[in-house]
């Protein structure tokens, strides 16, 4: 196998890694050996090289023509911790940033088709929105501690303002079973 030289940096140009990869691995090992040399989660990075966003399918060989690459960091889903992206069960759909804050699809416009589960208890809910403010009032020993309240307190900022954006309604069938004593996980 052919050793690939890459040298992975932020945007501002600050290196993040130098790494030393097989040309005919995947895009997902290297966002791997990112997180492992001390880079934010796999689940959170988007890599690009020119002005194209890597696939995590792509061929590293294929793609890395310099060795160069550039690391932005994005907020992954809490969830589900999946390097591809979110997954939409309405629309089928998977790739990172599909479902937004308030659980809409940003493929299908629907809210309801992803699961945001708490991990302090068995409870799951259609948005991030909602996973938040449940921690916010049932784990207040836990929150401040281990929960990242940033998003939460930016939608209480922000939510009064004209044309600020809701917490959607999800579709019919998807959580009104929580009328009932709640999903399963």
């Amino acid at each position: 196998m052919a050793a690939l030289p890459v040298l992975v940096r932020k945007l501002s140009g600050a290196l993040v890694a130098e790494l030393l990869m097989e040309k005919m691995q995947l895009v997902v090992a290297l966002k791997v050996a990112i997180a492992d040399a001390g880079g934010p989660p796999a689940s959170d990075q988007q890599l690009i090289v020119g002005h194209q966003v890597l696939d995590d399918s792509e061929v590293l060989g294929d793609v890395l023509l310099d060795g160069q690459v550039f690391l932005l960091t994005v907020q992954g889903c809490p969830s589900c911790q999946n390097p591809k992206g979110c997954r939409c069960t309405m629309c089928g759909h998977e790739k990172p940033g599909l479902v937004d804050y308030y659980g809409v699809c940003q493929d299908c416009g629907k809210c309801g088709g992803h699961q945001s589960k708490c991990p302090f208890c068995v409870q799951v809910f259609p948005s991030l929105c909602a996973l938040d403010v449940h921690v916010r009032f049932l784990h207040q020993d836990r929150e401040a501690a281990e929960w990242q309240t940033s998003r939460l307190e930016e939608y209480i900022k922000l939510r009064r303002q004209p044309g600020a954006r809701r917490a959607a309604h999800p579709e019919p069938g998807t959580f009104t079973m929580a009328l009932n004593g709640g999903l399963g996980a």
